[in-house]
């Protein structure tokens, strides 16, 4: 049983890092279909890649969602980015949370975006 967990984790490794790298050399029309698959396999780097492929598309709802799946997945870079986003939205109080876990994982971009909106915060 451990061997097909293993097999299944090196299956969706190999698939995000090909779209990662499809992306990263600039075809992201062909990186998508990639990245999706690994998103929808649990791939937290994947669902973050598909988070700003949205974000530089416009497409902020695609955005929020991929990011908020790759935050409860655990994925502290994008707790961070959520909070932010969240904040960005007037959302403080719901961004507070991933901050305050970003932060708590290191994550110094979550930290100071929780500095930040809760001094404006509390300037309200």
């Amino acid at each position: 049983m451990p061997e097909v967990v293993a097999q299944r984790l090196d299956v969706l490794a190999g698939v995000q890092q090909i779209g990662v790298v499809l992306d990263d050399t600039g075809e992201r029309e062909r990186a998508i279909p990639w990245l999706k698959r690994a998103a929808e396999a649990g791939g937290t780097r994947a669902m973050k890649r598909l988070a700003m492929v949205a974000f530089h598309q416009g497409k902020t709802e695609q955005t929020r969602a991929w990011l908020e799946h790759a935050a409860e997945a655990g994925e502290t870079d994008a707790m961070a980015l959520f909070g932010a986003l969240l904040v960005g939205e007037g959302e403080v109080e719901k961004a507070r949370p991933w901050l305050e876990s970003a932060a708590e994982a290191g994550e110094t971009y979550g930290a100071g975006i929780l500095g930040i909106s809760s001094v404006e915060h509390d300037r309200t």
